[in-house]
């Protein structure tokens, strides 16, 4: 298991720089982003070490904010994460207009009205890979 992550997040308070993104979004609202640890599922050993981490940053007041970029894959892994925090209430959204963001999955976990992302129901992750979109993309 990488312990990079796990490393940032013992030592988050003195590096603020290594807040994801998220938190400068939210700065305005009033969340201090030196608070905020954002693990990426898909490069912090995934679904389990997400939640680990987020149970250490708990443990230590940090706020955990899944850093959800580039495809509907890790988007729906990090709702899986969110949905068994109790604290699970922010997530970082990608909103990028590319192909791996936007068509990658059948599912395009859309935000609702409300301004929340439903979690996929369905086993697995509960997101298809469009196969054309795939073949689309596949290099050589």
């Amino acid at each position: 298991r990488p312990d990079h992550d796990v490393r940032r997040v013992e030592n988050l308070e003195d590096a603020a720089h290594d807040a994801v993104e998220v938190g400068d979004v939210r700065r305005g609202q009033g969340v201090d982003h030196r608070r905020t640890d954002g693990s990426d599922v898909a490069r912090c050993g995934g679904i389990t070490e997400t939640i680990r981490i987020a149970q250490l940053a708990r443990s230590r007041g940090i706020e955990t904010v899944p850093h959800a970029w580039k495809s509907g894959i890790i988007k729906a892994a990090s709702l899986h994460c969110n949905a068994v925090m109790p604290d699970g209430t922010w997530q970082e959204y990608c909103v990028a207009d590319t192909p791996i963001a936007k068509t990658l999955t059948v599912q395009r976990l859309p935000i609702e009205a409300d301004g929340y992302v439903a979690v996929p129901t369905t086993p697995g992750l509960g997101v298809d890979l469009d196969e054309d979109v795939l073949e689309s993309l596949r290099v050589g």
